[in-house]
Protein backbone atom coordinates (compact mmCIF):
# COMPACT_ATOMS: atom_id res chain seq x y z
CA UNK A 1 0.00 0.00 0.00
CA UNK A 2 1.35 3.30 -0.38
CA UNK A 3 1.32 5.73 1.96
CA UNK A 4 1.14 9.14 0.67
CA UNK A 5 -2.13 8.10 -1.97
CA UNK A 6 -3.67 4.74 0.20
CA UNK A 7 -3.99 3.33 -2.80
CA UNK A 8 -3.12 -0.74 -3.16
CA UNK A 9 -1.46 -1.46 -5.89
CA UNK A 10 -1.79 -4.68 -8.51
CA UNK A 11 1.20 -6.74 -7.62
CA UNK A 12 0.16 -6.19 -3.35
CA UNK A 13 -3.03 -8.14 -4.20
CA UNK A 14 -6.61 -8.24 -4.43
CA UNK A 15 -8.00 -5.42 -2.47
CA UNK A 16 -11.42 -7.82 -1.51
CA UNK A 17 -8.80 -9.48 1.20
CA UNK A 18 -9.17 -6.29 3.05
CA UNK A 19 -12.51 -5.66 2.37
CA UNK A 20 -13.69 -8.11 4.32
CA UNK A 21 -11.63 -8.39 7.06
CA UNK A 22 -13.33 -6.75 9.75
CA UNK A 23 -16.93 -8.08 9.13
CA UNK A 24 -18.96 -10.01 11.77
CA UNK A 25 -19.23 -13.39 10.44
CA UNK A 26 -23.08 -14.81 10.66
CA UNK A 27 -23.86 -16.85 13.29
CA UNK A 28 -24.73 -19.66 11.14
CA UNK A 29 -21.23 -20.07 10.24
CA UNK A 30 -20.18 -19.87 13.66
CA UNK A 31 -22.35 -22.77 15.04
CA UNK A 32 -21.22 -24.82 11.83
CA UNK A 33 -17.48 -24.10 13.00
CA UNK A 34 -18.05 -24.87 16.92
CA UNK A 35 -20.42 -28.01 15.61
CA UNK A 36 -17.60 -30.50 16.10
CA UNK A 37 -15.85 -29.24 19.28
CA UNK A 38 -19.07 -28.54 21.05
CA UNK A 39 -20.03 -31.77 20.26
CA UNK A 40 -16.76 -34.15 21.55
CA UNK A 41 -17.32 -32.09 24.54
CA UNK A 42 -20.48 -32.86 25.75
CA UNK A 43 -19.51 -37.16 24.82
CA UNK A 44 -16.71 -36.18 26.52
CA UNK A 45 -18.39 -35.41 29.67
CA UNK A 46 -21.37 -37.94 29.43
CA UNK A 47 -18.24 -40.68 29.63
CA UNK A 48 -16.81 -39.19 32.57
CA UNK A 49 -20.24 -39.37 34.15
CA UNK A 50 -20.84 -43.01 32.82
CA UNK A 51 -17.35 -44.69 33.18
CA UNK A 52 -15.08 -42.17 35.20
CA UNK A 53 -12.98 -39.37 34.78
CA UNK A 54 -10.26 -41.41 33.46
CA UNK A 55 -11.99 -42.31 30.32
CA UNK A 56 -12.37 -39.07 28.62
CA UNK A 57 -8.16 -38.25 29.75
CA UNK A 58 -7.79 -41.61 28.48
CA UNK A 59 -9.80 -41.20 25.15
CA UNK A 60 -8.23 -37.49 24.38
CA UNK A 61 -4.54 -39.15 25.06
CA UNK A 62 -5.35 -41.71 22.25
CA UNK A 63 -6.51 -38.90 20.01
CA UNK A 64 -3.32 -36.81 20.75
CA UNK A 65 -1.16 -39.84 19.86
CA UNK A 66 -3.27 -40.49 16.47
CA UNK A 67 -3.16 -36.74 15.46
CA UNK A 68 0.47 -36.67 15.21
CA UNK A 69 1.45 -36.73 11.29
CA UNK A 70 3.51 -40.22 10.94
CA UNK A 71 5.15 -38.85 7.59
CA UNK A 72 8.59 -37.17 7.20
CA UNK A 73 7.94 -33.46 6.37
CA UNK A 74 9.16 -31.89 2.40
CA UNK A 75 7.31 -35.62 0.80
CA UNK A 76 4.64 -33.55 0.01
CA UNK A 77 2.60 -36.12 0.63
CA UNK A 78 -0.60 -36.04 3.67
CA UNK A 79 -0.24 -37.57 6.87
CA UNK A 80 -3.14 -40.78 6.70
CA UNK A 81 -5.35 -40.03 9.57
CA UNK A 82 -7.42 -43.10 9.62
CA UNK A 83 -6.68 -44.28 13.10
CA UNK A 84 -8.11 -40.10 14.53
CA UNK A 85 -10.86 -41.31 12.33
CA UNK A 86 -11.83 -44.56 13.47
CA UNK A 87 -11.04 -43.38 17.38
CA UNK A 88 -13.48 -40.08 16.77
CA UNK A 89 -16.01 -42.33 15.25
CA UNK A 90 -15.93 -40.81 11.87
CA UNK A 91 -15.22 -43.24 9.41
CA UNK A 92 -18.97 -44.02 8.28
CA UNK A 93 -19.97 -40.15 8.29
CA UNK A 94 -19.61 -38.48 4.90
CA UNK A 95 -18.89 -34.93 5.81
CA UNK A 96 -18.20 -31.86 3.55
CA UNK A 97 -14.97 -32.26 3.21
CA UNK A 98 -15.06 -36.11 2.14
CA UNK A 99 -16.83 -35.13 -1.52
CA UNK A 100 -15.75 -30.86 -1.63
CA UNK A 101 -12.63 -31.37 -0.60
CA UNK A 102 -10.06 -29.34 1.44
CA UNK A 103 -9.71 -25.43 1.55
CA UNK A 104 -6.55 -26.08 -1.14
CA UNK A 105 -7.23 -26.01 -3.85
CA UNK A 106 -4.64 -28.62 -6.51
CA UNK A 107 -5.08 -27.92 -10.48
CA UNK A 108 -4.90 -31.45 -12.25
CA UNK A 109 -1.29 -31.19 -14.44
CA UNK A 110 -2.78 -31.32 -18.34
CA UNK A 111 0.00 -32.93 -20.77
CA UNK A 112 -0.93 -30.63 -24.38
CA UNK A 113 1.32 -33.36 -26.10
CA UNK A 114 -0.42 -34.64 -28.97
Amino acid sequence: MNQNTGQVSISEGPITKFKYTNMERHPVEEIQKNRLAEEEEMRLAMYAATYGVYMPIRMMRERNFLARPTRLPGLGLPSSTLGLDIAMNRLNKIEFEDYLGRDTVKMPKIDFMI
